[in-house]
């Protein structure tokens, strides 16, 4: 095995599908059809870093540029996939590197968070990652293939417009549908072995299911239903699993997406926040905040306005921001404080993309 510092680069496009020998001896639980599918429709949209020695490939990370609804706002994002080291190059702070250099990036072009479905959520907790959504999981076996309809190429744009009508009612924090979604998600579903099925009531489209179903094993990948009718077709489980971390990047533009939970007279606070990883978010920040915006300026001492004050990191922040329940010590929800009782929170989120 060589040695040596290996040479970090930035990579995009199709640059992106020279990483698949990795990407086939890291996740060799992909399928071959689904390789197939992400390499040839996913990979060549993407960006990110890559840590080459003399002998070749070690590490990589991608970065899918997702578009976020964020309640009446459309937010540039990143999708976090394909962190990978050879295994013979583990342990030597390739990841690391590779994250770091891409919190630099996302920085400079002033995005709000990133996010990432973790194998294991102690790898980036060190990072500051966060958990914010918990995936509901449908009994595969219950979904009653009679009442559902096979929706094929002619729902392309039909799909995202039922799906946006429902996330706007129950989770204002998505990655947003349209008719480029539905042609990448048809595709995603195929390699899969699986269809993208409707549930048709009153002559009008009522429900979507994904269903897959990889080397025999059925899956229900994702749900979405006008109130009151996902029951007449699927059950889903009592438990959820979590599923999505992120991660705040620049620190002011996500704060400007904060607004007051009812409309009423504006407020200010003072948030001193601490980032081990990007030194720009470390310090004190004054937030004027009404039910239209958040205005977020360095705080220097001196406003006698100032309603709360709130210390923390960006990770903690982050847990109350997107509102994820966790209790403290004392068994208290953090929600109680009065601060993020008159918030309104970046919750409830909706992410069921795989890649």
């Amino acid at each position: 095995m060589s040695g040596g510092r290996p040479l970090l680069s930035y990579i995009s496009g199709q640059e992106c599908l020279q990483t698949r020998e990795l990407w086939e001896e890291v996740f060799c639980e992909d399928t071959e059809q689904f390789t197939d599918y992400y390499f040839g429709v996913k990979a060549p949209e993407n960006e990110g870093f890559v840590l080459k020695g003399e002998e070749g490939l070690r590490a990589m990370l991608f970065l899918t540029p997702e578009k976020m609804q964020v309640f009446e706002e459309k937010v540039s994002s990143a999708y976090i996939v394909g962190v990978a080291t050879r295994k013979e190059w583990r342990h030597r702070g390739y990841m690391a590197q590779l994250l770091q250099q891409s919190f630099h990036l996302m920085y400079e072009r002033e995005v709000p968070f990133v996010f990432l479905m973790p194998a294991s959520p102690a790898i980036y907790e060190p990072f500051a990652f966060r958990y914010i959504y918990d995936r509901p999981i449908w009994e595969a076996e219950s979904l009653q293939m009679e009442k559902m309809e096979v929706l094929g190429p002619a729902y392309v744009g039909k799909i995202a417009a039922f799906s946006e009508k429902v996330l706007q009612k129950t989770a204002p924090v998505h990655i947003c549908r349209d008719a480029a979604y539905d042609r990448v998600l048809f595709k995603e579903i195929e390699a899969q072995n699986g269809q993208v099925l409707g549930y048709l009531e009153n002559g009008g489209l009522e429900g979507i299911c994904l269903y897959t179903c990889e080397e025999g094993e059925a899956d229900i990948q994702e749900v979405l239903a006008m109130p009151h009718s996902e029951e007449k077709f699927v059950t889903r489980g009592k438990e959820k699993k979590p599923c999505i971390m992120a991660r705040i990047v620049h620190l002011p533009a996500f704060l400007g997406l904060l607004r007051t939970k009812n409309a009423e007279e504006g407020f200010s606070f003072v948030l001193q926040v601490e980032d081990d990883r990007i030194e720009k978010n470390c310090g004190s920040f004054l937030c004027c905040v009404s039910d239209r915006g958040c205005a977020v300026s360095d705080f220097d001492g001196q406003n006698d306005d100032v309603s709360y004050f709130w210390k923390g990191t960006v990770a903690e922040l982050t847990e109350r921001v997107f509102g994820y329940e966790r209790a403290d010590a004392d068994g208290e929800h953090w929600q109680k404080e009065a601060l993020w009782e008159r918030l309104r929170l970046l919750n409830p989120v909706w992410i069921n993309e795989i890649v």
